[in-house]
Protein backbone atom coordinates (compact mmCIF):
# COMPACT_ATOMS: atom_id res chain seq x y z
CA UNK A 1 0.00 0.00 0.00
CA UNK A 2 2.85 2.49 0.98
CA UNK A 3 4.33 2.20 -2.78
CA UNK A 4 0.65 2.83 -4.09
CA UNK A 5 0.69 6.19 -1.65
CA UNK A 6 3.83 7.17 -2.61
CA UNK A 7 3.14 6.96 -6.62
CA UNK A 8 0.38 9.26 -6.23
CA UNK A 9 1.72 11.51 -3.66
CA UNK A 10 -1.13 14.28 -2.56
CA UNK A 11 -3.12 13.46 -5.02
CA UNK A 12 -5.06 10.95 -2.90
CA UNK A 13 -5.62 10.24 1.34
CA UNK A 14 -5.69 6.82 2.79
CA UNK A 15 -7.86 5.57 4.80
CA UNK A 16 -8.40 2.19 7.05
CA UNK A 17 -11.83 0.40 6.26
CA UNK A 18 -13.73 1.70 8.89
CA UNK A 19 -12.84 4.75 9.20
CA UNK A 20 -14.92 7.45 8.10
CA UNK A 21 -15.56 9.27 4.94
CA UNK A 22 -14.33 6.57 2.55
CA UNK A 23 -14.72 6.71 -1.13
CA UNK A 24 -13.49 4.05 -2.45
CA UNK A 25 -11.86 0.69 -1.04
CA UNK A 26 -8.88 -1.16 -1.94
CA UNK A 27 -8.90 -5.41 -1.03
CA UNK A 28 -5.49 -6.84 -0.64
CA UNK A 29 -5.55 -10.84 -0.89
CA UNK A 30 -2.76 -12.98 -0.23
CA UNK A 31 -3.99 -15.41 -3.26
CA UNK A 32 -5.86 -15.26 -6.34
CA UNK A 33 -8.84 -16.69 -5.19
CA UNK A 34 -9.19 -13.00 -4.09
CA UNK A 35 -11.10 -13.86 -0.86
CA UNK A 36 -11.27 -10.91 0.63
CA UNK A 37 -13.40 -8.65 -2.07
CA UNK A 38 -15.42 -12.07 -2.86
CA UNK A 39 -19.38 -11.32 -0.45
CA UNK A 40 -19.01 -7.54 -0.62
CA UNK A 41 -22.03 -6.45 -1.22
CA UNK A 42 -21.60 -2.55 -1.51
CA UNK A 43 -22.26 -1.65 -5.09
CA UNK A 44 -22.36 2.29 -4.39
CA UNK A 45 -18.91 2.17 -2.90
CA UNK A 46 -15.86 1.78 -5.65
CA UNK A 47 -13.44 -0.99 -4.97
CA UNK A 48 -10.70 -2.30 -6.55
CA UNK A 49 -9.49 -6.19 -5.76
CA UNK A 50 -6.17 -7.03 -6.25
CA UNK A 51 -4.12 -10.67 -5.80
CA UNK A 52 -0.48 -9.94 -6.16
CA UNK A 53 2.30 -7.84 -7.58
CA UNK A 54 1.49 -7.89 -11.05
CA UNK A 55 -1.75 -5.89 -9.98
CA UNK A 56 0.07 -2.88 -8.88
CA UNK A 57 0.45 -0.79 -11.95
CA UNK A 58 -3.85 -1.04 -13.06
CA UNK A 59 -4.48 -0.79 -9.11
CA UNK A 60 -2.77 2.92 -9.42
CA UNK A 61 -4.05 4.04 -12.59
CA UNK A 62 -7.38 2.69 -11.35
CA UNK A 63 -6.78 5.04 -8.10
CA UNK A 64 -5.79 7.78 -10.73
CA UNK A 65 -8.90 7.86 -13.14
CA UNK A 66 -11.33 7.83 -10.37
CA UNK A 67 -9.17 11.13 -8.56
CA UNK A 68 -9.45 12.45 -11.92
CA UNK A 69 -12.97 11.77 -12.49
CA UNK A 70 -13.77 13.58 -9.27
CA UNK A 71 -15.02 10.58 -7.65
CA UNK A 72 -13.25 11.13 -4.79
Amino acid sequence: MRRVEFRLEDRVLFKHQGDQGVDALIFINGCPRACASQHFEQKETFYYSITGEGDFEALVEWVSNLNEKGNF
